[in-house]
């Protein structure tokens, strides 16, 4: 496949914030995508890798574009996202672990 040739470098077409967003925007497409897979049981444990790989890879290409401080702050959040989630159910199964007593 011939890829087509373009008149500008990616950096004079686009402003880094247009990059930040346009990437960004890519990544909230996919988590969306994912989450709602995930709610119709459309989804198994090697797609579930295949979107985070695909996110990553999103998050990497604005490292490149806008410089690796910009996707390590991502990572963090995403990170952070990721604890905060984990502690939820966590939370969740701690409260549904005490046993019920029939009267």
């Amino acid at each position: 496949m011939k890829m087509p040739e373009y008149n500008k470098e990616i950096k004079e077409s686009y402003t880094n914030q247009e990059i930040h967003s346009l990437l960004l925007g890519m990544v909230d497409k996919m988590e969306a995508s994912a989450e709602y897979m995930s709610r119709t049981k459309d989804m198994t444990v090697e797609d579930s890798m295949t979107w985070a790989n695909l996110s990553a890879g999103v998050i990497i290409a604005i490292g490149q574009l806008l410089g690796g401080e910009v996707a390590s702050e991502i990572f963090s959040n995403k990170a952070a996202e990721a604890r905060a989630a984990v502690q939820k159910i966590d939370d969740l199964e701690k409260d549904n672990s005490q046993p019920e007593v029939m009267h």
